[in-house]
């Protein structure tokens, strides 16, 4: 009998590494030239942990850019922010790859987005395609490499998601030829206090240490430090990885912690769905993230049941035993099985009995995160859902009486590195004004937040704590055409309208070229509207434009050229 088991595990085992081989085999590279990454799966990001892979493309538009596997052509999506213009392709295998902030599309899908637009008259859409209407081939050109989106430079963002869940998964698991024999990099090491009476080497706030490099893939902390800690503590750390060849502090695949060899946490980037991937501030540590450093808070929330986490019994937290001294390992891995690890000897002291009060000062509220709550003043009002917030929740709501040059006061909602699960709702009392209540906008720090009145307050939702305003938005867009009055346009090949909106921002824009419908693309971050230039017969020609703005406010503008005798673009 035991015999037979092993056999039929190894019969089991071989099957699956088989169908692993045929699945990793069947994805190519989405570019042509040589791979070098400027991120990768799970990388912390300011709102997300990142949901694919970054492809350099050389500080240049344009490329190329080709389907991984045959398939069809399951989406395209044209938005202004986010991943700008993108295609999605389903593959017969269950998995669909997204190809994102391209310049443009291949010819044939250019023509299928060219015609759902004029269908919409505006410039945005998101259409799902049937599955046979757009095969394509692997290695078969589905677009140009670009910008376009919420990108801050060229490059191309590439994901694989399981099609029957839309959850992204690590494209490095799928056997991408990618090189990497470099081993992950530790920066440096926090330890936390995550309980009342904690100590870090004497004092009740989180202490920082320098590491250094003792042999390859080794690491320790300076001058052979041992740090003291007692009561409940959690460590945060700084920690990257590179391919061969790259020059970007990217994510690594999975970390584990170990006290005296009892692993007490463990982080892997497998898959995430898209919400769990917004719960990035709640394994981000805030102090560091405030100064502009991503170190992996190695604790699990109570509420945080995020995929990424592999959950041993103390969810990252532990408590040194006073007088003894632990050994602490963590060991950081790449895709590649390329593995560092941090190595220290940490020494357990008595927690403070000096712990001060359980409810934090300021508190005005203490919210059960597995129940819904509502807070409300006279001219400020919270709900929160259920399962709103990760952890028990020590609400504190501070106001400024300055009010600013609308009269409206400036709240601080807080604690301000709180990560939340949901949105939850913020209502701000409305004074009447001369200005339309549409006018009025809530505003999280620079950040207008669509916002309407309910009840006598002018309401929003939103997943974030911090300072919290209104401010009317009464200026209407300004609109400034890119050539002269009655100007010659022979020979152009594009229509040019730069377009300022500083408040609430652009939310809708219209053109007409001679009374048509005319398609402008607008890309915020040059302020700029482009058309193509129509083949147009010699004459007078005008040109009618509209831009309104997330409060309403909208603004017209017409401007005349005229076309030569030749009448012809470049």
């Amino acid at each position: 009998m035991r015999c037979l088991l092993l056999i039929l595990s190894f019969i089991f085992l071989w099957r699956f590494a088989t169908a692993q081989n045929s699945l990793t085999s069947n994805f190519r590279l989405p570019l042509n030239i040589s791979p070098v990454l400027t991120g990768n799966f799970g990388e912390m990001r300011a709102t997300h942990f990142h949901a694919g892979l970054d492809f350099r493309t050389a500080k240049t538009t344009g490329l190329p850019v080709v389907a991984a596997a045959e398939g069809y052509v399951s989406r395209l999506l044209v938005s202004v922010h986010g991943y700008g213009k993108a295609v999605y392709v389903n593959h017969p295998n269950g998995y669909t790859t997204v190809y994102a902030h391209l310049e443009k599309y291949a010819p044939r899908l250019d023509s299928l987005v060219r015609n759902f637009q004029y269908q919409n008259r505006f410039y945005e859409v998101d259409v799902n395609l049937p599955p046979g209407l757009v095969p394509v081939a692997r290695g078969e050109m589905i677009g140009f490499s670009g910008n376009s989106g919420s990108s801050t430079g060229p490059h191309l963002h590439f994901e694989i998601r399981d099609t029957q869940t839309d959850e992204p998964i690590n494209p490095l698991l799928f056997g991408l030829p990618i090189a990497d024999r470099t081993k992950p990099v530790f920066g440096a090491l926090r330890i936390v206090p995550a309980g009342p009476g904690a100590l870090v080497a004497g004092s009740s706030s989180a202490r920082k240490f320098s590491v250094e490099r003792e042999a390859d893939g080794r690491y320790r902390l300076k001058k052979g430090l041992i740090p003291e800690a007692g009561g409940s503590i959690a460590l945060a750390v700084e920690v990257w990885d590179r391919e061969d060849g790259g020059v970007s502090n990217n994510a690594i695949y999975q970390m584990q912690v170990f006290v005296d060899d009892s692993l007490v946490f463990q982080l892997k980037f497998d898959r995430f769905t898209f919400d769990e991937s917004a719960r990035v501030s709640a394994h981000a540590d805030p102090e560091e993230r405030a100064r502009g450093h991503n170190f992996h808070l190695c604790r699990v929330l109570p509420n945080d049941d995020n995929q990424i986490f592999y959950f041993p019994l103390s969810r990252g937290v532990f408590r040194p035993t006073p007088g003894k001294v632990h050994t602490v390992r963590i060991v950081a891995m790449d895709v590649q099985h390329n593995t560092s690890q941090l190595s220290f000897r940490l020494r357990g002291v008595p927690a403070s009995f000096a712990a001060g009060p359980s409810v934090p000062p300021g508190t005005v509220q203490i919210i059960d995160w597995r129940k819904p709550a509502s807070w409300q003043a006279e001219t400020i009002r919270l709900n929160f859902p259920a399962n709103s917030v990760l952890d028990t929740l020590y609400l504190t709501v501070t106001k400024n009486p300055r009010p600013n040059p609308f009269g409206y006061a400036t709240y601080t909602i807080g604690p301000t590195t709180t990560a939340l699960r949901k949105k939850y709702q913020l209502g701000i009392r409305y004074q009447e004004s001369p200005i339309p209540p549409e006018r009025y906008c809530i505003v999280h720090g620079k950040r207008f937040l669509r916002t309407r009145l309910e009840d006598g307050f002018l309401t929003t939702h939103t997943d974030r704590f911090g300072e919290f305003t209104v401010k009317a938005d009464t200026t209407r867009p300004e609109i400034r055409f890119l050539f002269g009055s009655c100007q010659d346009l022979t020979g152009f090949s594009k229509l040019q309208v730069h377009v300022r909106e500083n408040e609430s921002g652009v939310r809708f824009w219209y053109a007409e070229l001679n009374g048509q419908f005319l398609l402008f693309e607008y890309e915020y971050k040059d302020r700029l509207m482009t058309a193509e230039m129509p083949m147009l017969a010699p004459g007078d020609h005008v040109l009618d434009f509209w831009v309104m703005d997330y409060a309403g406010n909208i603004s017209y503008s017409r401007e005349y050229f005229k076309i030569g005798i030749e009448g012809w673009r470049k």
